[in-house]
């Protein structure tokens, strides 16, 4: 699919013709130098200015179109690659006393071939490059070098060097900026994925955790208790009656029923205990660090809590109850054997009349009620 035109990878294949393409232009202006200093014909840097404006026009023309993206390279790098190192091989060849130019565009070819080359790529153009400019140091090696025999050349070396040590150091630059625009999208894409993972374990209703954020607490907390020896509870607390609110005013009514429970949950519930929508209207509560008789006294609290809200509207008067099945963790037991027991002690409290708690049986198999 292609990049739309906004998009980040399409923004730097611009980013790095233009710099390519700039880069380029600069070569042309030091091979009209060297032309001026007689070490080389002026047509070479005239069919080296048309070459890298037919090349690189075209590639620009191609990321702005969304064309680039029908070829098997969508950086279309290789042949930026290629025509880069051919001039420079071309050069030398014609021209071995204006070798050192030559040699030193070479690395620029290379250096920006960072850009975008892939290591098996880089490496595949390196080795034949390598062999080829040792063919041509050994066929034309006593014509390499022009004598310095003018300002003019001396600024000319001076110059071909510094190019060369500006185009490292403007890569290195662009190399750090990607970097951080790298980290930058990498923190977000991060963020977004805890937030994705946050919202896939939140009921959509009530804003607790669900029942799969609920299984993880408990998994936790059974390893904790494992690993500390310290008891906790698991609590399961039911609306009474709250079928009767469904058939009687709606749906609507009772997602509303259900939010101001689960709000009133949070609230009369310790701040260390973790409180989710099971499904229905079932909630759990897991009690940390928690005992049956020390669960007593907060699941007594949710309890109240509910008996007293206070409803408007449609619902003006009515008068709504919890039961509570509480079950204390009993090593080794799973957490479907410990949900098992509080969802028989709930059922329990609600055969008692509801507005209720009940405890599961203990190991001596007794019931607190």
């Amino acid at each position: 699919m292609a990049n739309p035109p906004g998009s980040l990878r399409r923004q730097f294949r611009l980013q790095a013709t233009r710099l390519v393409a700039g880069s380029w232009a600069v070569d042309v202006l030091l091979l009209a130098g060297l032309a001026n200093q007689k070490i080389l014909p002026l047509w070479f840097a005239a069919v080296y200015l048309v070459v890298g404006a037919l090349v690189f026009g075209a590639v620009y023309a191609a990321h702005r179109t969304g064309l680039n993206e029908t070829f098997p390279d969508p950086d279309l790098s290789l042949p930026q690659f290629f025509v880069g190192l051919m001039m420079q091989l071309l050069g030398f060849w014609l021209w071995p006393h204006a070798a050192y130019f030559f040699l030193l565009q070479l690395f620029s070819v290379f250096a920006f071939g960072l850009l975008s080359l892939g290591l098996r790529q880089y490496l595949a153009l390196l080795v034949p490059s390598t062999l080829m400019v040792l063919f041509l140091v050994e066929k034309t090696g006593p014509a390499m070098g022009f004598a310095l025999d003018s300002p003019d050349k001396r600024l000319l070396l001076s110059l071909t060097v510094v190019v060369g040590l500006v185009r490292v150091v403007g890569l290195a630059v662009v190399v750090g900026k990607l970097r951080a625009r790298l980290a930058n999208r990498n923190a977000a894409l991060a963020e977004s994925v805890r937030r994705i993972e946050e919202l896939a374990g939140l009921d959509e209703l009530t804003g607790l955790p669900n029942r799969r954020r609920l299984m993880g607490f408990i998994t936790e907390e059974m390893d904790r208790s494992r690993r500390n020896g310290k008891p906790f509870c698991l609590a399961i607390v039911d609306l009474d009656r709250f079928k009767a609110v469904n058939d009687g005013f709606g749906h609507l009514i009772g997602d509303e029923v259900l939010r101001s429970f689960a709000a009133g949950l949070r609230e009369a519930a310790r701040k260390t205990d973790r409180v989710g929508r099971y499904g229905g209207e079932e909630f759990i509560i897991v009690l940390t660090e928690a005992s049956l008789e020390e669960a007593r006294q907060p699941l007594d609290r949710v309890r109240l809590t509910t008996a007293a809200l206070h409803w408007e509207g449609p619902l003006t008067g009515l008068h709504m109850t919890a039961s509570i099945g509480v079950a204390e963790y009993l090593q080794p037991e799973s957490a479907e054997t410990l949900i098992d027991r509080a969802e028989e002690a709930l059922m329990l409290a609600k055969a008692a009349g509801g507005n209720r708690m009940v405890a599961a049986a203990t190991p001596a198999g007794e019931m607190l009620a």
